[in-house]
This record gives C-alpha cells, structure tokens and sequence, in this order.
C-alpha cells in the first residue's frame, strides 16, 4: 500500500545507488497475483543474506550469492526482514 509521500517506482531520488530498484513484475508478483509488499535496492544491499535467514515464509533465497524474492505471494508482512537488514535495502511498498 502506497502513501501520497511514496516515491514512484524506479524514481531517482537524488543520490547515488538509490534508482536501481526491484520493481518488476516478476519481483513484485510471484504465482498467485498477489503483489509482493517487499522490494531489495540491490544498489545498498550488502548481501549479509540477514533477509533471507530471518524470513519464516521462505519468501527470500540467495541466488547467485544475492538476495533475491522468490516466493512474494508468501509473504505475511511481518517486517522482519525489514527490520533485520543492516543495510536498509529491503523495504515494504
């Protein structure tokens, strides 16, 4: 759910590393038709991988080393992966 103070997305925000976003459908949108509510700017992620082993849903795997959203249908918005990034990179939208 999106807020009058929320950015579009992919909008460049006026620094650096902020406008590479994963905002795709196939990010946002996975099986189901229900909209991912969580999104990783892959330009601050630090790829600790904290995201994917807090997730009690699975919803975030590494793939290739890099966090990636595999099962967005899953998620229960718990923010936990929110919550636990030191990098700040996982976000709800």
């Amino acid at each position: 759910m999106s807020s009058e103070f929320d950015p579009p997305d992919n909008t460049d925000l006026g620094s650096p590393g902020i406008n590479r976003i994963d905002t795709t459908d196939d990010a946002r949108d996975r099986g189901e038709g229900k909209a991912c509510p969580i999104r990783i700017d892959y330009d601050i992620c630090d790829d600790t991988g904290a995201c994917v082993l807090i997730c009690p849903e699975d919803v975030i795997e590494r793939t290739n080393s890099i966090a990636t959203i595999v099962r967005g249908e899953a998620c229960t918005e718990c923010w936990l992966c929110v919550e636990n990034c030191p990098s700040a990179a996982v976000e709800m939208i």
